[in-house]
């Protein structure tokens, strides 16, 4: 079929070795948090097509070094967060939501409920001190504590296994028990 060929100059200037934020970012005043939640807003769209298959969706799963088919919300941030600031990214390259808290708490950048979270962090499921299940970025946080995020491996129900990419509203004062991750200030 027809394929679009990307001129030479034009890969240059999206290399790895760039962040996209500056690309994205250009002429407009940002934080890194702002980047990081736009780009992950952008993906909204992205659908499964099987269990934790899909073009895009092996694409992220590949990227934090995974294989297609393995639960991939972790390797959701690291993709967004990897992508848009590229080395300014703090958090290691991994498919691990455990070794996201592990990392947040080594540089005391994670706190627990009744700290309220905050907008561009990470939140983190937990199942028990050790073990978190799932993360997501934190988009606002609302008067009442509850927050939206964004999302992967997802769905409207707020499962940590489900078909896409996906915003919701979480309540911290529900029997969840959630830990959020404040990697901007690492």
């Amino acid at each position: 079929g027809n394929r679009l060929r990307r001129s030479p100059s034009r890969a240059r200037r999206t290399s790895p070795a760039r962040p996209l934020a500056r690309t994205v970012n250009r002429g407009v005043s940002m934080g890194r948090a702002d980047v990081v939640l736009a780009a992950a807003k952008l993906l909204l769209p992205v659908r499964e097509a099987g269990a934790n298959r899909g073009r895009f969706v092996e694409a992220i799963i590949r990227f934090a070094g995974g294989e297609p088919g393995e639960p991939w919300c972790a390797s959701f941030v690291y993709y967004i967060g990897r992508k848009m600031l590229g080395s300014g990214w703090p958090l290691p390259k991994t498919r691990s939501c455990d070794v996201l808290l592990e990392q947040g708490r080594a540089h005391h950048a994670v706190s627990e409920e009744p700290a309220p979270p905050k907008r561009g962090a990470l939140f983190l499921i937990l199942a028990s001190d050790t073990d978190a299940t799932h993360v997501g970025f934190i988009d606002e946080v609302m008067p009442d504590g509850r927050f939206t995020t964004v999302e992967g491996n997802s769905n409207d129900r707020g499962v940590r296994d489900g078909d896409g990419v996906v915003a919701n509203v979480r309540d911290p004062k529900g029997p969840t028990r959630y830990a959020y991750l404040d990697w901007e200030g690492m």
